[in-house]
């Protein structure tokens, strides 16, 4: 009985050791991919924010000094 209470254990350490590290790099992949997220939004954002802008500036401008 001792040695399978002991096999039970080592086998029980094993999958826990095997959950734990599976739940880490789930969120080390999520994190990445919600910061990756972040920044790809962060960047079109700013190009539509600098086109939308240089946009302006060349339609209205002109027609402001007119």
């Amino acid at each position: 009985m001792d040695e399978q209470a002991a096999l039970m254990s080592i086998i029980t350490l094993a999958v826990t050791g095997v959950v734990v590290v599976v739940v880490v790099v789930v969120v080390v992949v999520v994190v990445v991919v919600v910061v990756v997220v972040v920044v790809v939004v962060v960047v079109v954002v700013v190009v539509i924010v600098v086109v939308v802008v240089t946009m302006i500036r060349s339609f209205i401008l002109p027609f402001i000094r007119k």
